[in-house]
């Protein structure tokens, strides 16, 4: 590269300025330095404030590689589409299957309205929609429906020359546009386009003659509509005259109709892209390291955020200084091109645990036995080494210790679990709570108090001349009684009694009641006994 100086980017040169000053009798030289910015030793040479890829000095200038594929963004167009399968309009693809892509444009027609087009449009206004797999009107699912879109190339494709094919690969929703394998696929003349001509089901090219596999990529959707920059790189065994673009051969298991959309392919000559970054291993692996494809007779040389690593020029770097953003320069003769940028983040895993332990017990944590309650943290190597950071929430519990108070209507039974109290009175009962630790419960029963007359006298003047139970309250809304008499006719009914039925006097007698009890609860309870009326 060379900069507005001249000189050539790479070199750390200080240029030394005499300029002669005459003034009257006296003359004098003074001496300027200009400092320049080395871009390969991790220093800001130039003391601008900048180092290295971040200096503007240091930025490769390169042009883009020409695509052997024409209009690769699908910006040159002879109509605007109005509905599916309208990829003539745009100027040199052709339609590579009876299974048809769609051309997009937002001068026309913008997709099929179930499937969302994902936005921004990485280059222009135009590009292609196809499927893999559909299911058809009336739910018939079609696993060898697959639309491809292909193009006779600018010029062919080499043999056993590697080439490039960069492109943009949009995905609508998570269930209309699960991952995909994107294939690609040459043939030696044009001719053979298009292909498996009157079966829409002919699936890929090679299930039938003149093509060829080349390659493909696997691109993991991210379950929203949104675009991936992705590649491939492909050696052809002999020329390739044509190609096509689209799904894998594989016969598509999606249960829904999917759509998937391409934009701004590229297929080049490897040599004329930027290095491409890839790791091997693991993030947390020692034997992680980052590599470029190989290429000979060019220099490399990696930066950490944009900083110069100096004397990692190799085509792979294993020592790796940490997290941060890394690149690669590869110097080729007088020019040179970058990578973009890789990040290198570590994975940390954070858990979160709660555990419960009776008393007495002891729960081991990071090599060391635990006997109190508290947060606890500890950091593990995971499967593959890295750093899972474990917080526990230890909580051991005291005695346990549980007091009940209950009332129950005489004669009725309360029950705990397993336990069942008929008796007032305090009782103990010991049961396992869901932590498996022994709890006692304390148990205060009593009875609901219903205190009622046993005899009952017509005319008396001392208080027992009515049948009026007195009754708790606060547990018990509302009682009413039915009396009967010793052959089991009814002589009254309400709540209280004064001896009385159909306007005078019962008999002389013991009388049998039924009473109905209503709890504040809801629930009704039956009691039985009996009253002596006397006149």
């Amino acid at each position: 590269m060379i900069d507005a100086l001249g000189i050539k980017s790479g070199l750390l040169l200080t240029a030394c300025i005499f300029v002669s000053v005459i003034q009257g009798d006296f003359s004098y030289s003074t001496v300027s330095k200009i400092y320049i910015e080395d871009c390969t030793n991790g220093l800001d040479d130039d003391r601008d404030g900048w180092t290295d890829l971040n200096d503007p000095d240091c930025i490769c200038t390169q042009a883009p590689p020409l695509s052997l594929i024409p209009n690769p963004s699908f910006e040159d167009n002879t109509c605007c589409p109005r509905s599916r399968s309208q990829l003539n309009c745009a100027v040199g693809w052709i339609q590579a299957s009876d299974a048809t892509t769609d051309y997009l444009n937002t001068c026309g027609w913008m997709g099929p309205e179930e499937f969302a087009v994902p936005t921004p449009i990485p280059d222009g206004d135009g590009f292609v929609g196809f499927r893999d797999g559909r299911v058809a009107n009336g739910g018939n699912s079609e696993p060898g429906w697959k639309e491809y879109a292909g193009a006779c190339l600018i010029s062919p494709l080499k043999a056993n020359t590697t080439y490039r094919f960069e492109f943009f690969l949009g995905f609508s929703t998570a269930d209309r546009s699960p991952s995909i394998e994107i294939s690609f696929f040459g043939t030696a003349d044009c001719k053979y386009l298009p292909f498996g001509s009157g079966n829409d089901q002919f699936g890929c090219p090679t299930n039938g003659a003149n093509w060829e596999y080349l390659g493909s990529r696997m691109v993991e959707s991210t379950g929203r509509p949104n675009w991936v920059k992705t590649g491939v790189e492909i050696t052809p065994k002999r020329d390739m005259a044509a190609v096509a673009i689209g799904p894998a051969c594989t016969p598509s298991s999606n249960l829904l109709s999917t759509y998937y959309y391409f934009d701004n392919l590229v297929l080049a000559d490897s040599k004329s892209f930027p290095p491409v970054i890839a790791a091997a291993a693991h993030p947390c692996s020692k034997d992680y390291s980052l590599q470029v494809s190989n290429k000979s007779n060019v220099e490399f040389q990696w930066y950490k955020n944009g900083v110069a690593l100096v004397g990692e020029t190799g085509r792979v770097m294993r020592n790796i200084p940490g997290e941060g953003n890394y690149q690669v320069r590869i110097v080729d003769g007088g020019d040179c091109m970058v990578s973009e940028k890789f990040e290198y983040k570590i994975p940390r895993i954070n858990n979160a645990v709660n555990v419960t332990l009776c008393k007495g017990s002891t729960y081991t944590f990071g090599g060391k036995a635990l006997t109190q309650s508290g947060n606890y943290s500890h950091t593990f190597k995971s499967v593959n080494d890295c750093d899972s950071t474990v917080n526990l929430n230890l909580n051991i519990l005291g005695d346990l210790r549980d007091t009940i108070s209950a009332k129950i209507l005489k004669g009725d039974t309360y029950h705990i679990e397993n336990y069942t109290f008929k008796q007032d009175g305090r009782h103990m009962a010991l049961l396992s709570n869901r932590y498996g630790c022994d709890s006692l419960v304390v148990l205060d029963l009593e009875y609901l108090r219903i205190v009622a007359p046993n005899i009952i006298r017509s005319g008396a003047s001392r208080g027992n001349d009515i049948f009026k139970p007195n009754f708790d309250q606060e547990e018990i809304s509302a009682i009413s009684f039915r009396f009967y008499d010793r052959w089991g006719n009814l002589v009254h009914e309400g709540f209280d009694w004064d001896g009385k039925t159909n306007g005078g006097l019962v008999a002389e007698g013991v009388y049998i009641y039924q009473g109905t009890v209503t709890l504040k609860s809801g629930t009704q309870k039956q009691i039985y006994g009996d009253v002596i009326f006397m006149k």
